[in-house]
């Protein structure tokens, strides 16, 4: 209690920490009052000279020494598991004097990665927080910090991903790369990087994931979609899902090889008919469903197609050509959609 009244805390801070050293493990409350006890001292001292605005080398000097000497206690076996023990106490300490070099450095000794990572963040940090994750190689903490880190640094972040990619789970990276459907361009479009890869590399079936890719499609990358719906057998995305976006973003072709997809062909014609007389001819013919159609659906398909160029085109050639691809409808399965003007003369041409 004397060394308290004495205004220069060295010879109580010496006292203390000889103090320390004569406890026995099992001491554990009075290990812990004396080593926030220390802690305490070595904030005032440090805050003080940081706070005295004196710059001459003298002072910088006892300054860096003290620090040094305050970080090597906290680098003690016994302070150190006191404070693991102790923890938020000591950080409450340290950030109450501003002291943020020695928080980092203690989280850093105590291996508090989420501690470490918060700081960074404050600060904008962003590239040592990816460097601190891939150092860890904790998946937890990409699934926690991935959402901040893919809105500020987009390119990067997926390149990490992609590195750790064996590591990580595309599902569960889901809640991060679902806030790009709103973000920027640059944010969308490395999403969508990750998201391939996690499809084609990585060959994940997970529904979410590929209803995800599509949905970035119809909004970012339309001229992909086809392409992507086309290319493998079977589809691993929500097919109603996928052709909702495709009707509400006005992709036709996309939206016709969904309806073909899900077994509605009179819908897919109809549809195609809206674009492309060749495509419906196409989903009549069964191109777009891979396969031979039943014979009385393919006539009824071939008659739609018939009718709206007959109705809507005028074009008598064009459904001559038509009865040739389909040999179950005959000419007079088509007269009815021609107007009673029409004549023999019409077909001249056509037939011969």
């Amino acid at each position: 209690l004397k060394f308290m009244d004495l205004e220069e805390k060295n010879a109580l801070k010496n006292y203390l920490k000889k103090k320390l050293e004569t406890l026995k493990s099992s001491e554990k409350t009075q290990i812990t009052l004396i080593v926030i006890w220390l802690v305490e001292i070595y904030q005032n001292k440090l805050g003080h000279l940081r706070e005295s605005g004196d710059n001459t080398v003298e002072c910088q000097a006892e300054f860096r020494n003290l620090e040094e000497e305050f970080l090597a206690l906290l680098r003690q076996q016994r302070v150190e598991e006191c404070i693991r023990n102790n923890k938020e106490v000591v950080y409450s300490l340290l950030g109450s004097h501003g002291d943020q070099r020695s928080l980092v450095y203690l989280a850093q000794v105590l291996r508090d990665t989420d501690r470490v990572v918060q700081y960074n963040l404050r600060n904008k940090q962003y590239q040592a927080v990816l460097s601190i994750l891939t150092t860890e190689a904790n998946p937890e903490l990409f699934y926690s910090y991935c959402p901040v880190l893919l809105q500020s640094l987009p390119k990067q972040t997926v390149d990490t991903l992609v590195s750790m990619s064996k590591l990580l789970s595309p599902s569960r990276l889901l809640p991060a790369l679902l806030v790009s459907q709103s973000a920027d361009p640059d944010v969308a479009s490395h999403s969508v990087r990750y998201l391939e890869h996690a499809v084609s590399v990585l060959f994940c079936k997970d529904q979410p994931v590929h209803n995800l890719l599509v949905s970035l499609y119809t909004h970012h990358n339309k001229d992909k979609l086809l392409t992507y719906l086309t290319s493998s057998s079977q589809l691993h995305c929500d097919t109603k899902y996928a052709l909702k976006l495709c009707v509400e973003a006005g992709l036709v072709r996309e939206a016709v090889y969904l309806y073909t997809v899900l077994g509605q062909h009179e819908q897919a014609v109809d549809l195609a008919l809206t674009l492309d007389t060749d495509l419906a001819a196409s989903c009549a013919a069964g191109n777009q469903a891979g396969a031979p159609l039943g014979e009385e659906l393919t006539r009824k398909l071939w008659l739609k197609v018939a009718r709206h160029v007959v109705q809507e085109k005028n074009d008598i050639k064009q459904a001559m050509e038509f009865l040739k691809l389909c040999p179950s409808v005959k000419i007079e399965d088509i007269l009815p959609f021609f107007p009673d003007f029409v004549t023999i003369d019409h077909f001249k041409d056509a037939i011969c």
